[in-house]
């Protein structure tokens, strides 16, 4: 645990370091959208509670508003800075989080060798700058923090203390994102497999399983409030289709990090004979083992829903975008978890030639990855050029009172999202309710 907490100290220093060096207190893309009207509201006291639970991209529920609004009154005013700091603490706690899962299984020093050499990679690369620099994404890392909470809850014996605990982060995620529905959908598989595989409570474990199914309908509901249908969309088997074509345009270090799940699959379906009962049986066995087995089964299964449901959502593209990270990066755990979980335990061995063709494939992917991630920090560098000039047109506006020039800027696309009029961004600047919190205005323009 000493390890785990001390990576968590080198992901947070390496985000802050990241914050320092391109961070900016210039807001960007929808953030003048749907986050400067929060702040207008609060400040007209005209914010209601549909305002808080109306989606934003089917995201920004009650608990990110309510965070932004916290962390405006705390800091003073709207520093897009001060939002990426608190962040930056959100990414550590859910390696945390994840540890957790895997720790009864990393006793030997090469499990723990693999693991941390796989988490540099996952967690120090950049791939997430994005969601870091931007700061306003957190409801993407609070989703994942509050899942993951739900499934360890679910995965262990039934008592009234977790059914409290349970039910009260349910809650929270449900506000927090739509995505909420996945851990929730994995903690009804874990507590009907907890029910046939182990001897526990069983008026306990009903109860259980009767608030998950209250959830369940409850995120169900929340999905069609009246604010939220018109960010619903409706996807059909032509959709599905039309997604696994798009597969063949993906570029090749894609498709190898899919291999990924495709190589250890593939190996555990023909070691186990899957297709046999006794070899289901066994497979089956395995994942009833213990609850730490339970729960490591409990979180490739999320993986796996959360990974389909926001490509099937959102298109190929969202598949590997930086600011999914959080959850994609996993996707390099995946082999070391199936042997974790289906091999470590069943006495079922690679032979040698076997074992280093995969760990060659293996170290090659994940090389790979973390090489990309350094190139991110081209983007880092173009991203703090672009918004420091973005910054000194948006002030040279505002002193000359002119919107048209931002209209004869060329780099006018970083600063508005749906809004292609930068004029938008104008008028919310000089909104006496929001003016006068741009900490990142000069204070004689603030006044």
């Amino acid at each position: 645990m000493k390890t785990a907490c001390f990576f968590s100290v080198l992901i947070l220093a390496v985000n802050l370091l990241m914050i320092n060096l391109y961070g900016t207190d210039v807001p960007f893309w929808d953030q003048w959208d749907s986050e400067a009207e929060l702040y207008i509201k609060w400040e007209e006291h005209s914010l209601t509670p549909q305002d808080l639970i109306k989606p934003h991209v089917q995201h920004r529920f009650a608990v990110s508003r309510l965070l932004r609004i916290a962390l405006y009154e705390l800091l003073g005013g709207w520093s897009p800075r001060g939002n990426m700091i608190f962040q930056s603490f959100l990414v550590p706690l859910i390696f945390l989080v994840f540890f957790i899962f895997v720790r009864d299984k990393l006793r030997e020093k090469w499990k723990r060798f693999v693991f941390y050499s796989i988490s540099v990679a996952v967690f120090l690369a950049p791939l997430y700058w994005e969601v870091i620099l931007l700061g306003f994404q957190s409801h993407f890392y609070l989703s994942v923090i509050w899942g993951l909470l739900l499934i360890l809850l679910a995965s262990r014996p039934p008592e009234m203390k977790i059914l409290f605990w349970f039910f009260l982060i349910g809650m929270v995620n449900s506000f927090t994102s739509a995505s909420s529905l996945v851990p929730l959908l994995v903690c009804l598989v874990i507590q009907l497999v907890s029910l046939i595989g182990f001897e526990q409570k069983r008026q306990v474990s009903y109860l259980m399983l009767g608030i998950t199914v209250f959830l369940l309908v409850f995120n169900m509901k929340l999905l069609v409030f009246p604010a939220n249908q018109q960010q619903l969309g409706a996807h059909g088997f032509l959709d599905l289709v039309w997604l696994s074509l798009q597969a063949f345009s993906w570029p090749v270090e894609y498709l190898g990090i899919l291999c990924l799940w495709l190589i250890p699959v593939a190996v555990i379906v023909f070691r186990y004979r899957v297709w046999s009962p006794e070899g289901m049986k066994r497979l089956v066995s395995c994942i009833i083992r213990d609850r730490a087995n339970l729960a490591l089964f409990g979180f490739l299964l999320w993986l796996v829903l959360s990974i389909g449901s926001i490509a099937f959502a959102r298109g190929n593209y969202a598949l590997f975008v930086s600011r999914y990270m959080n959850i994609y990066g996993f996707m390099l755990y995946t082999p070391f978890l199936l042997y974790l979980l289906f091999f470590d335990s069943a006495q079922l061995k690679f032979k040698k030639r076997q074992s280093g063709i995969l760990l060659i494939l293996y170290i090659l992917l994940v090389a790979g990855w973390a090489r990309e991630g350094l190139q991110e920090f081209q983007r880092c560098v173009q991203y703090k050029t672009d918004m420091d000039r973005i910054k000194m047109n948006l002030v040279m506006a505002l002193q000359l009172n002119d919107p048209g020039y931002l209209y004869r800027q060329q780099q006018i696309k970083y600063i508005y999202g749906a809004h292609p009029d930068p004029g938008k961004v104008f008028t919310l600047m000089k909104n006496p309710a929001l003016r006068g919190k741009l900490l990142w205005l000069p204070e004689k323009i603030r006044k």
